[in-house]
């Protein structure tokens, strides 16, 4: 539920953000910072989850 949450503030700022500033820049910056940000949330998962497998195969093996 939480994540939820945090999700709908996301849209919400984005598109706060896009309709006060639509006339100062264009669009497709925004977009784009949406990209970026998603591709770095995926890549931080990912090596948390490698890291987390990592450190219980350590714990659990010995």
């Amino acid at each position: 539920m939480e994540k939820i949450i945090y999700w709908v503030l996301l849209i919400a700022l984005i598109v706060i953000t896009m309709g006060i500033n639509a006339h100062h820049t264009h669009n497709m910056v925004y977009i784009h910072s949406l990209i970026l940000i998603t591709i770095m949330v995926v890549i931080s998962m990912v090596s948390f989850i490698a890291i987390l497998y990592c450190v219980m195969a350590f714990i659990f093996d010995s």
